[in-house]
C-alpha cells in the first residue's frame, strides 16, 4: 500500500508541470486566436466516462481538430498519431473542414475513415397527402419555450396542427442539439418528460428521426403513447417492438436507415437514425414519449424529426421521403475513429499534414474523467475544463491543475472506541472541506479547522479546494465504531436525497407509491440509479477495497421490504467498468461488472437461507449458479442489515463465468422476453418441440443440438428435490452462445420459495406439477424426454444419482448447517433491526430463537423431502419401490467408483447405503488411483473393471484395491496431447518450492547415484535456486538442471535429483513424436546419463525409448567436456 502511495503522489504532481510548460511554450507562439491559422488540436478527452458518446453508443477517448483559416482545407492524407515516430497512425480520408468548423475523432482503437453525409438541412420535404404530424427540431420557429428554457410546445408543422404541448415546465423536454456536429434535437430525459398532443387516431405510417440515449434503461420506453391505448410497445432489451404486442407493425416490416430489419430483435438505434413503421391497424396517438404515464415508460432520448400519414405509404412515396430524410439528416451517422487510444497520463499528440510536416503539437496529461484538456482560444493556454464543448468553441474556466487528494491521519475500518481524524493536504493554500452524512464535499460543506472526532461509525469524506484549479477528488474513509463483524462489512455512502427524498430518494416509497403492497408507482419500483461509493471492510477490521459505482434498487415483490435488495453496478461514467478483488471465497474469478446485494427475496421474513443453500448443493452440477457470501451493510453510517453479495442473474454474470463476451449471448424468460441477444433460437427450438417425432432414431441427436441435455436435467431434478413453489411458471431463465454450436442452458435464480416456504407440506409432487404444465417450454422438455425410452432411462439413472448423493438428508443437512452457522451471530443484529416486521401475511423473526426455528423447519424438509421425491419418481414412471445396495467405498487416495458413469464421492471410511430402481440395471466401473490398483469384488468371483449389476441379487459391493509397490504418488493431470502440442522449455529458479509444470512432475530420491532401476522415488519437494547440495536448478529460459552431490537436498526435503516424468493423456492420437534437448553444465569425474523412458497406463515398468539404431535415446556427460548441449530425437 505504501507503495501505490508512493507512486500516486508523484503521478499528481505530473499535471501541473505538464500543463505549466504547455502554457508556457503556447504563450511564446501565440498571443490571441487572431493568430491561430490552419489546422489546430482545439481539445483532448483522455479519460471520457459520459461526455460523448460515438456511433455505437461507447464512449471512447476523443481528439477535437479546428480550422482556423479563412479556407475550407480538404483533410485528405493528413496524419494523427500519439507516437512521435509515426505520424500516420490515423491517416485521415476525404474530408473537407470548412473554416471556423471542427471535428471530432474518436480513439478508440478501430480503424474508421467512413464520415456522415453532409447534412441539408435547408432540403423542402416532398408533398405526400394524408399527412398527420410534422415535428421539426431544424425549425427555430417551431418551438414555445418555458421560462426555465424547455418545450412547453412544439408547433406542429402540418395543415392538421396537432401541436405537441407540455404545460408542467418541470415535465417538458428541452431543446438539445445532439454532440458533437449539433445536430437539431429535442431532448426527453426519460424520467417524466413527454409532450401531449390532440388525439391522432388514424395513424398507419410513422417517420422518425432521432436516438435513444445509450444509458436509457431496459423499461419499453415508447417514442409514442396514448392515455388509454397502446399504438406501440417496445419488446425487452431495448428492443424495438414487442414481438407480440406490436405485431401489427411487425407484420408490414421496418426499416432503419433504408434497410429492412427485424424489429423484434433490433435495439433502439443509439446514434442518429431513420425509423420507419407501418400498420393497417389505425393507431391512436396522444402522447409523444410516454406510454398512459406509467413510470419509467418515458421515452430517454432524442426526437430530429417526426411525420405520421394516414395510410400505408406507397412505393413512390416511401422512396420520396426516405430520401429527403436520409439526405436532410446525413444519415447513417458515422464518425472518424482512430486505431490507437489515449492513455490517461503524461503523452503527446501529434497532427501533420501529408508530407509528414508537423501543424501541431498537443501535450496531453492525466485528467479526471469527464474533463477535457482544452486550447482556450482567445489567451492561446491550455487548461482543463469540466465543461467540454466537443464540437463547439471551448468554454471556461480553463483551470491550471487538479489538486491532490486529502489525506487522513486513521485509515479506514474498525476501531473499537471513538477516535479522532485529522485531515492533511500537501498544500498549505488550499480549503478542506469534509462531510459526515455521506455527500461529496461542495463549496457549500463544512470547512476542516481542526481534527475530527468520531464517537459512533462514520463516512467521512473530504475534498480540497483552490481557486484556479480543480477541486481534488473525494477520499471517502468509513469508519466502524464499536462495530465488530465476523463477515465483511460493506458500507454504502452517497447523497442523502438519493436514497431517502420524496423526490429522487430510490429507498422510499415516495409521494406515488401506492398504499397497498407491493406499493405499485414507489420510488422503488423506478429505474433509478444513483452514485455510490462502496467500501469493503474484512472482518479483520482493514478496508480492502474501494469504488465509486451505480445503484438501484432490484428485484420483484421482494422490493416492498423495508429492507430492499440492491444492485451495484460498475460503469466508467462512474470510474472502473469492473469490481476488481476476490469477493467470493470459493470462486477464481476476480472481475465483475455487476454484484448483489440480496435481501434473500421471499425468505426475508423467515430463515434467509432458502436460495444460497439450494444453489449450494447445485454448486457441484452441470448448472450456472451464483457465488456468494454474507455481508453487514451501511449506508451513510447507518446499519442496513444482512445481505447476500450474489452475482447478478443476467448476461454480465455469463459472462464473467463462462468468458463468452456479453454482446454475444441470448438469455430469454419463460415468457421469451429477450433479457439478453435476442429469443429467434429458442422460438425455433420451441417450434421444432412441438412436431418433433420422440421416438425417431435422430430424436435425440437433434435435442442435443439445442440444449445441454445434462444441464436440462440437472436442472430439473434440483428445482423438484427442493420443491420450487414458485416455478416453471416463473424464475426461469435460459441462456446459450450466439454461435453455431451453441446450446440453451437453464440457469437456476432466486430460489426463495423451496424448502417448503409456508410451512404446509414437504410432501408436494413437484414432478406431478411440472408435467402437468404443459404449455411452459420446461414442462414441454421433460415430456419428450418421456416419450423417448433412451433419454427416459438416462433421465431416471441421473435423479436416482443425485438422489443418492447431492439430495439426500445428510448431504443436505451438511450444507444448510454449514451456511446457517456461518451467520447465526451476526442474525442478532438483523432481528434487532428489523424483528417483528409485518409484510403481508408474514412476520419476520423477532429474536435468534425465532430465527433458528425457521431454520429448524428447513432441516425436517431436509430430513423428510428424500422420502418423498423418490416415491413420486416411482409412481411417475411406474417403478417399483427402490432396493438399497450397501457399498464399502474405498478411501479417496485409492480409487473410486462410477455408476452409470457418475463419479461417487462420499465420506471415506463408512458403508455408502444408496437405493435404486430394480429395473434399470447397475453399470459400475472401478477406478483405481495412481499408485494403485483394482483387484477386484469382495463378493464377486469378478476381477472385472467394470460390471453389470442388477439391484435385485446384490447386496453390497465392496471394491478391493491395493498399492502398487515402488508406485509413484504423484496425481498429475494428463496433458491431452491430441488437442495441442506439449512443449517445456522454461523454469525460473524462484519458482515456488514444490511447484511443478503442467502435468509433470521433478522426482526425488532417497538414493545418492540414482540409477534406472532405482525405488522409492518421490515428488520433489525443495526449492529450485539451491547452489549447494544435491539439486534441481530452475535455469529460466534454459529449462532446469540436475545436480547431485554427496549430500541430499537441504532440509532433507528433496534427497537427490532423480528426473522427471511427464503424464500425456494419449486419447484421440494417431502418432506421437518426442524430442528434447539435454546437456551438462560442467565437467564431472563420474559419468552421469539422462535416458527418456516410458509406459501405458498409471503402473508397471518403464521401457526406454529408442532411437533409429535401436539404442536407448539418452545423454551420457562427458568429462573431457566443460560444457555441452545435443537436441535428443525427434523420436516417434
Amino acid at each position: 500500500m505504501e507503495f501505490g502511495a508512493t507512486l500516486n503522489q508523484r503521478s499528481k504532481l505530473i499535471p501541473y508541470f505538464t500543463v505549466l510548460l504547455a502554457a508556457m511554450l503556447t504563450v511564446s507562439c501565440v498571443e490571441s486566436r487572431a493568430q491561430l491559422s490552419g489546422l489546430h488540436i482545439t481539445e483532448v478527452m483522455p479519460r471520457n466516462g459520459a461526455a460523448l458518446f460515438d456511433e455505437w453508443g461507447e464512449t471512447p477517448d476523443w481528439v477535437e481538430i479546428t480550422n482556423f483559416s479563412d479556407s475550407p482545407i480538404n483533410l485528405r492524407d493528413h496524419g494523427l498519431s500519439n507516437d512521435p515516430d509515426q505520424a500516420f497512425l490515423y491517416r485521415f480520408p476525404h474530408f473537407t473542414l470548412e473554416a471556423g468548423k471542427r471535428v471530432i475523432i474518436f480513439c478508440s482503437g478501430r480503424q474508421s475513415r467512413r464520415v456522415t453525409e453532409i447534412r441539408n438541412l435547408d432540403l423542402v420535404k416532398p408533398v405526400v397527402e394524408g399527412e398527420l404530424l410534422h415535428l421539426d427540431a431544424a425549425n427555430p420557429e417551431s418551438f414555445i419555450l418555458h421560462d426555465n428554457g424547455h418545450v412547453q410546445t412544439w408547433l406542429d408543422q402540418s395543415a392538421a396542427t396537432h401541436h405537441a404541448s407540455q404545460l408542467n415546465p418541470v415535465k417538458a423536454p428541452v431543446f438539445l442539439p445532439i454532440a458533437p456536429d449539433q445536430v437539431p434535437a429535442v431532448f426527453f430525459d426519460g424520467d417524466d418528460d413527454f409532450l401531449e398532443l390532440e388525439e391522432i387516431r388514424n395513424a398507419r405510417t410513422i417517420l422518425w428521426v432521432g436516438s435513444e440515449h445509450p444509458f436509457a434503461t431496459d423499461h419499453s420506453r415508447v417514442m409514442f403513447g396514448h392515455t388509454f391505448f397502446i399504438p406501440m410497445i417496445r419488446g425487452a432489451n431495448h428492443f424495438l417492438l414487442h414481438p407480440i404486442h406490436s405485431a401489427h407493425l411487425l407484420r408490414f416490416g421496418s426499416l432503419q436507415n433504408g434497410r429492412i430489419i427485424d424489429a423484434a430483435i433490433q435495439p433502439a438505434p443509439v446514434s442518429l437514425s431513420l425509423l420507419r413503421f407501418q400498420t393497417d391497424q389505425p393507431r391512436s396517438i396522444n402522447f409523444i414519449g410516454s406510454d398512459r404515464q406509467i413510470p419509467d415508460q418515458n421515452w430517454h432520448g432524442w426526437f430530429s424529426e417526426v411525420l405520421l400519414y394516414d395510410h400505408i405509404l406507397t412505393e413512390s412515396e416511401r422512396q420520396q421521403l426516405e430520401k429527403y430524410l436520409i439526405q436532410r439528416w446525413g444519415l447513417p451517422n458515422r464518425y472518424l475513429h482512430a486505431p490507437f487510444k489515449i492513455p490517461n497520463q503524461a503523452g503527446t499528440l501529434f497532427l501533420s499534414d501529408p508530407a509528414g510536416n508537423r501543424l501541431d503539437v498537443f501535450l496531453i496529461t492525466e485528467a479526471p474523467r469527464d474533463v477535457s484538456l482544452a486550447r482556450d482560444e482567445i489567451s492561446g493556454l491550455f487548461g482543463f475544463s469540466e465543461a467540454s464543448s466537443p464540437g463547439i468553441k471551448n468554454r471556461g474556466p480553463f483551470h491550471k491543475g487538479r489538486l491532490d487528494e486529502v489525506e487522513v491521519s486513521i485509515d479506514a475500518g474498525h476501531y473499537p472506541k471513538p477516535i479522532t481524524v485529522s485531515l492533511i493536504h500537501s498544500d498549505q493554500r488550499v480549503e478542506i472541506r469534509y462531510t459526515l452524512d455521506g455527500s461529496i464535499p461542495d463549496s457549500n460543506a463544512p470547512i476542516y479547522h481542526a481534527p475530527v472526532t468520531l464517537d459512533e461509525t462514520s463516512v467521512l469524506k473530504a475534498r480540497a479546494f483552490l481557486e484556479g484549479y480543480l477541486a481534488s477528488g473525494t477520499c471517502s474513509h468509513t469508519y466502524l465504531i464499536n462495530f465488530k463483524s465476523t463477515i465483511p462489512v460493506i458500507s454504502l455512502s452517497g447523497a442523502q436525497d438519493d436514497w431517502y427524498s420524496d423526490e429522487r430518494g430510490i429507498y422510499v416509497r415516495g409521494s406515488q407509491g401506492g398504499v397497498n403492497l407491493p406499493h405499485i408507482g414507489a420510488n422503488f419500483w423506478r429505474e433509478w440509479e444513483r452514485s455510490v461509493d462502496v467500501e469493503w471492510i474484512d472482518p479483520e477490521g482493514q478496508r480492502r477495497f474501494v469504488q465509486s459505482v451505480g445503484a438501484k434498487i432490484h428485484g420483484g415483490w421482494s422490493r416492498a421490504a423495508p429492507q430492499k435488495s440492491i444492485a451495484l453496478i460498475a460503469r466508467s461514467r462512474y470510474g472502473d467498468n469492473r469490481f476488481r478483488g476476490q469477493f467470493f471465497e470459493d470462486r477464481e474469478n476476480t472481475e465483475f461488472k455487476q454484484l448483489l446485494l440480496r435481501n434473500t427475496g421471499n425468505d426475508w421474513t423467515s430463515a434467509m437461507l432458502r436460495d444460497v443453500v439450494s444453489q449450494s448443493l447445485m454448486d457441484g452440477l452441470d448448472l450456472n449458479t451464483q457465488a456468494y457470501r454474507p455481508v453487514q451493510v451501511l449506508l451513510n453510517g447507518d446499519y442496513l442489515g444482512l445481505f447476500h453479495l450474489r452475482e447478478r442473474a443476467n448476461e454480465h454474470f455469463i459472462r464473467d463465468n463462462s468468458g463468452i463476451p456479453s454482446d454475444n449471448i441470448d438469455l430469454v424468460d419463460n415468457t421469451f422476453e429477450s433479457l439478453a441477444g435476442d429469443h429467434l433460437n429458442l422460438y425455433f427450438f420451441s417450434r421444432w418441440l412441438l412436431d418433433a417425432e420422440t421416438e425417431s432414431d435422430g430424436f435425440v441427436e437433434d435435442l442435443e443440438g439445442y440444449i445441454e441435455l445434462d444441464n436440462f436435467m440437472d436442472y430439473v431434478i434440483s428445482q423438484i428435490c427442493l420443491d420450487n413453489q414458485d416455478w416453471p411458471h416463473n424464475n426461469v431463465r435460459l441462456w446459450k452462445e450466439r454461435a453455431p454450436e451453441g446450446k440453451w442452458r437453464w440457469l437456476p435464480y432466486d430460489l426463495d420459495a423451496t424448502f417448503d416456504p409456508l410451512k404446509v407440506t414437504v410432501s408436494n409432487n413437484t414432478l406431478g406439477r411440472l408435467l402437468g404444465q404443459d404449455t411452459k417450454l420446461t414442462s414441454r422438455v421433460l415430456a419428450a424426454i418421456n416419450n423417448n425410452s433412451i433419454l427416459k432411462e438416462r433421465f431416471i439413472k441421473r435423479f436416482q444419482h443425485h438422489l443418492n448423493t447431492t439430495f439426500t438428508a445428510e448431504n443436505i443437512l451438511e450444507h444448510l448447517n454449514a451456511l446457517a452457522d456461518e451467520v447465526r451471530q451476526e442474525m442478532i443484529r438483523q432481528t434487532e433491526r428489523w424483528g417483528g416486521i409485518q409484510l403481508g401475511d408474514h412476520v419476520t423473526p423477532v429474536n435468534l430463537d425465532e430465527w433458528a426455528s425457521n431454520v429448524d423447519h428447513m432441516r425436517l424438509f431436509a430430513f423428510q423431502r428424500p422420502t418423498y421425491v423418490w416415491q413420486h419418481l416411482a409412481e411417475t414412471y411406474a417403478l417399483q419401490p427402490p432396493l438399497s445396495l450397501a457399498i464399502n467405498l474405498p478411501p479417496e487416495e485409492k480409487g473410486h467408483l462410477l455408476i452409470n458413469g457418475f463419479k461417487v464421492n462420499h465420506p471415506v471410511g463408512r458403508r455408502w447405503m444408496a437405493k435404486f430402481f430394480r429395473e434399470l440395471d447397475l453399470e459400475i466401473t472401478a477406478v483405481a488411483e495412481p499408485g494403485f490398483q483394482f483387484r477386484g469384488w469382495a463378493e464377486l468371483n469378478d476381477a472385472s473393471e467394470s460390471i453389470v449389476v442388477q439391484p435385485s441379487s446384490t447386496r453390497s459391493l465392496t471394491p478391493v484395491f491395493e498399492q502398487i509397490e515402488n508406485a509413484l504418488p504423484l496425481n498429475l493431470e494428463p496433458f491431452a496431447i491430441a488437442s495441442s502440442d506439449y512443449k517445456f522449455d522454461a523454469w525460473p529458479s524462484s519458482m515456488t518450492p514444490g511447484k511443478r509444470p503442467v502435468s509433470m512432475a521433478f522426482l526425488a530420491s532417497s538414493s545418492k547415484d540414482p540409477e534406472l532401476t532405482i525405488e522409492s522415488l518421490s515428488p520433489w519437494g525443495g526449492n529450485y535456486n539451491s547452489l549447494k547440495r544435491s539439486r534441481i536448478m530452475g535455469l529460466g529460459e534454459g529449462g532446469v538442471a540436475f545436480h547431485n552431490t554427496g549430500e541430499p537436498h537441504a532440509g532433507g526435503k528433496g534427497g537427490y535429483a532423480a528426473g522427471a516424468v511427464l503424464a500425456l493423456n494419449t486419447q484421440g492420437a494417431q502418432r506421437l513424436f518426442a524430442q528434447w534437448t539435454s546437456g551438462q553444465l560442467t565437467g564431472f569425474d563420474q559419468t552421469y546419463a539422462i535416458r527418456m523412458q516410458y509406459r501405458i497406463g498409471e503402473s508397471g515398468s518403464f521401457s526406454s525409448v529408442l532411437n533409429q539404431h535401436g539404442q536407448p535415446l539418452e545423454f551420457v556427460s562427458d568429462s573431457s567436456i566443460v560444457s555441452r548441449a545435443l537436441i535428443m530425437g525427434p523420436v516417434e
